[in-house]
């Protein structure tokens, strides 16, 4: 490959999903060999002191070089967390030449495309068939993807998850930490758009489940509950997807961030939206009732809101020669 060729590699991964969009990676290039680090000066030690979600962020990344590498038509071998230092988190290595297969080609083309939209959603719901084929795919290495199901589920969901948000509301420390990551120019390269916050909270439209709330002077509160009209407010009905795995490891939480991105592309291709609901999961407390009240076999790693949104953009993203670094010299 030739250094263009390099370079996009490296670009599709910059699209991948990351908390807040803070982008924790870096990556270099030695021959056929990509070298993906853990950035730790966009770490989130108040959210995310463990770094289960920069792990999940950068598993992400790996999956996407594997499939800018796989469309180029090129055979490749993942290897995580391949040397003592505990930043160097996966090595990707070209094994020659390999077609692509039409899926995975389908799956790079919905990269620029994907994106987070935490707006409500239409009422109708996702096919159950197309959410057996969107778990289906991302089921793999030891992540699987369970969708919650029920009334029981739901409300366990809802009341941990504005348990979670209250305490992180609580949290002076937290609030200056989104407020780091909050961006109001245009040109921003990294964190959360003010643009992409618009109509998160739309009057009129009830729901259960709480998006998270980047905007100062607000609180979570409770769910919608309009005054009386005689016409009944429009409510969202977002089916949700759990996807855990059996250890609590930090190789367990890059093979979730790969597959959760591989489940977020096949989203985009079949045109569902998504956005993620990590509040519960953030704190230890209700992270661990979450697990025992629905008698979760593994560790819950990560939490999708899906549905049909209304389209949106793709948050902005730094410019390869900001993550790419040189060869090592020698």
């Amino acid at each position: 490959m030739d250094a263009a060729d390099r370079a996009r590699v490296v670009e599709l991964a910059t699209r991948a999903p990351s908390i807040h969009n803070t982008q924790p990676w870096r990556f270099r290039w030695d021959g056929d060999v990509l070298d993906v680090h853990a950035d730790r000066t966009r770490a989130l030690p108040v959210l995310d002191p463990s770094g289960r979600q920069l792990h999940l962020s950068c598993g992400g990344a790996v999956e996407h070089a594997r499939l800018a590498l796989r469309a180029a038509g090129r055979a490749c071998t993942v290897q995580l967390l391949p040397s003592a230092d505990p930043d160097h988190l996966a090595r990707v290595g070209i094994q020659g030449d390999e077609p692509a297969s039409a899926r995975e080609r389908e799956l790079v083309d919905a990269v620029p495309r994907r994106h987070t939209d935490r707006r409500p959603f239409d009422a109708r719901e996702v096919p159950e068939a197309l959410l057996e084929r969107l778990r289906g795919e991302a089921e793999h290495d030891g992540v699987w993807v369970r969708v919650l199901q029920g009334e029981q589920e739901s409300a366990t969901l809802a009341v941990l998850s504005d348990a979670a948000e209250r305490f992180e509301q609580r949290d002076d420390r937290y609030a200056e930490e989104l407020a780091r990551w909050r961006r109001e120019r245009g040109d921003a390269v990294d964190g959360i758009p003010l643009d992409a916050l618009e109509g998160i909270r739309e009057q009129g439209v009830g729901s259960a489940l709480h998006v998270r709330d980047f905007l100062p002077g607000r609180t979570s509160g409770a769910p919608c509950r309009p005054e009386p009209d005689p016409d009944p407010p429009r409510v969202e009905r977002p089916q949700v997807l759990l996807l855990e795995t059996r250890e609590d490891t930090r190789s367990a939480w890059l093979r979730a961030g790969a597959a959760l991105s591989q489940l977020l592309l096949a989203c985009t291709v079949e045109q569902v939206s998504a956005s993620p609901l990590t509040q519960v999961l953030d704190v230890p407390s209700t992270r661990e009732a979450l697990r025992a009240e629905l008698g979760l076999v593994g560790r819950p790693q990560m939490l999708l809101r899906l549905g049909y949104g209304r389209g949106g953009t793709a948050t902005p993203r730094r410019p390869v020669a900001d993550v790419l670094e040189p060869p090592a010299s020698g």
